[in-house]
């Protein structure tokens, strides 16, 4: 998908995003996400480093906010449930909060709260991220999607010709109906985008597993026809 429209696609689940004017940077979602409604009926989020001991909370009035938690026990088996667990506080709060992962497939973990309440967040699929296409001429391609749902589905599109990155209309958004549906987050098929002030329109696949996916990739099938495949990346 390029800016000129003639060649393919130019193109590229919670850290805010922040766009640099001259550098394309990848953004790392290297993560496991988990969600739990209150009793309130605030949904709250954690997001789990996989390789590094990294946690951010979010919550659905402030999705897009990811905040950093402190970990208190960093040479403590992380997430153990059968020891001491994680030991985490918010920013300036002294508060402590235990984080265990359940150790089955039901694959959720509980946060043990200073009040002595337990809340269950339960795993959900993450494809938010950014993808890479390495076209045959050499050119990169970075597409960078981020959805809880529908509502606040978000795409930007780099290149390494032009790393600058440009926010995309979206539209026509359709939904798997037939995922299973957990508090607000939706199973997101496909999609369409297009540049500022530009009529062309660009179909955006995103390929529907039961399976978790390590290694997503999204599929993107332009005006002319073809179709390119974009992988899903991890770098700090």
């Amino acid at each position: 998908m390029k800016n000129c429209f003639k060649k393919g696609f130019l193109f590229s689940f919670l850290i805010v995003l922040k766009i640099q004017a001259q550098s394309t940077k990848v953004y790392d979602f290297y993560y496991d996400r988990f969600s739990c409604k209150n009793p309130k009926g605030l949904i709250e989020y954690l997001k789990i480093g996989k390789k590094k001991q990294k946690i951010f909370y979010a919550t659905s009035k402030n999705s897009e906010e990811d905040i950093p938690l402190k970990i208190l026990n960093p040479n403590a088996t992380f997430l153990d449930y059968y020891g001491e667990g994680t030991k985490v506080q918010f920013p300036n709060d002294n508060k402590i909060y235990i984080l265990k992962a359940y150790p089955s497939c039901e694959n959720f973990i509980e946060c043990h709260n200073p009040d002595g309440t337990v809340q269950k967040f339960e795993f959900i699929r993450e494809l938010g991220g950014t993808y890479r296409c390495i076209n045959l001429n050499n050119t990169i391609e970075y597409l960078y999607i981020n959805y809880i749902n529908s509502k606040n589905l978000k795409v930007k599109y780099s290149s390494n010709k032009n790393p600058r990155w440009v926010t995309l209309k979206v539209s026509n958004i359709k939904i798997n109906t037939n995922a299973p549906v957990f508090l607000d987050y939706e199973y997101i098929e496909q999609f369409e985008v297009q540049f500022p002030n530009a009529p062309q329109k660009y179909i955006v696949i995103i390929p529907q597993k039961e399976e978790n996916i390590e290694f997503p990739i999204v599929k993107v099938k332009n005006p002319d026809g073809t179709v390119q495949t974009f992988q899903w990346i991890n770098k700090e």
